[in-house]
């Protein structure tokens, strides 16, 4: 297969140096693209048509690209190699475990949450933001800059982080905070891989539920307000609360968590009040 010396000095994407007005060089230390997500995940299924492992030439034909040597195509392989999603073995490019998991359409969702942290920068700047706000794009680039980003691109790198972080679900949430996202996960996969275990349960990060075969997800934002709502309904502790009002706000109760945590639609029977009148309430229909 090929072993054109052109691709093989395709630089990671983060690689590239840049000229400072006294002619030295600064190249960023730390790892990013300069494209998006989107743009790896093409890459990837472009070696997918071509069965999984492909040469060089073979890849940017089947991308349309001109040749190896076409600098477009030369960035996207440099990026899908940050996001992890392919790897280079004797001349060839063929599909990382990440990046078989992102051209499979029931894992795809898991699979585009763990590139965006395969990628050293996004992953900096989440472990540094985790649970607080995101500074605005000013400040943000001042940050990129601080670990380890060249000066000169951390404009780029920002703009790419925003659309990656968008495309991956970080920004579910809002595009002020990275949340990692609810995501429905195929038979045998595991949560987004973080530091110290675990994928990040607060704001909003681990509520969310339900879902039937269509892949709909509950917002994270949506079942916390549902839940808070509940809450806010129980009455001050210490004062006097009718059994009758007290079986609607079980019954309710329950509807909303069948929401929440996936559970079966039906229709719920609450405990029975003095009266003898049973209380009846369908799920997702608040009293």
């Amino acid at each position: 297969m090929s072993s054109d010396p052109a691709f093989k000095t395709v630089p990671p994407a983060s690689a590239e140096p840049d000229s400072n007005p006294d002619g030295t060089r600064e190249t960023s230390t730390i790892g990013f693209p300069y494209d998006d997500l989107e743009a790896a995940i093409e890459v990837a299924t472009g070696v997918h048509r071509r069965g999984g492992r492909c040469a060089p030439d073979e890849l940017a034909a089947e991308l349309n690209y001109s040749g190896v040597n076409n600098g477009a195509f030369r960035l996207r392989v440099a990026t899908a190699r940050v996001f992890n999603v392919i790897s280079t073995a004797r001349g060839n490019i063929e599909l990382s475990p990440l990046g078989q998991r992102i051209v499979d359409p029931h894992q795809v969702g898991a699979a585009r949450a763990d590139a965006f942290l395969a990628v050293p920068l996004y992953r900096a700047v989440y472990e540094r933001f985790r649970g607080a706000t995101l500074p605005p794009a000013n400040g943000l680039e001042r940050v990129f800059a601080e670990l380890g980003v060249s000066v000169k691109q951390t404009d780029k790198a920002r703009q790419a982080f925003q659309r990656s972080a968008q495309q991956a679900g970080y920004f579910n949430s809002g595009t002020d905070r990275l949340v990692a996202p609810v995501v429905r996960r195929g038979e045998g996969e595991t949560e987004p891989e973080e530091k110290g275990g675990g994928r990040d349960r607060g704001n909003g990060g681990g509520s969310g539920g339900g879902g039937g075969d269509d892949g709909w997800q509950m917002p994270p934002a949506f079942s916390e307000s549902l839940i808070r709502g509940l809450i806010e309904k129980l009455p001050t502790p210490g004062s006097d609360w009718a059994e009758e009002k007290r079986t609607q706000w079980l019954a309710l109760a329950s509807s909303i968590f069948a929401m929440v945590y996936n559970e079966p639609l039906k229709q719920l029977t609450a405990p029975q009040p003095r009266n003898g009148n049973s209380a009846l309430v369908d799920v997702g229909q608040s009293q």
